[in-house]
């Protein structure tokens, strides 16, 4: 993950793939970047919850 490349950014948004059902579940080893955004306040989006909102 681009852990410091959003460290720097204005605009942090942080896409969780967690949606096994519609796409790959990429979950496994995300579980630093998922700390950190929670840290710097960084806007999270789950695939699984939240996907429908954003399309």
């Amino acid at each position: 993950m681009d852990i410091e490349m959003l460290q720097s950014a204005r605009f942090a948004l942080l896409v969780n793939h967690d949606d096994q059902e519609r796409e790959f579940s990429y979950t496994r080893g995300a579980d630093a970047s998922l700390a950190k955004a929670e840290e710097l306040g960084w806007t999270v989006v789950s695939m699984k919850n939240d996907w429908v909102s954003v399309f």
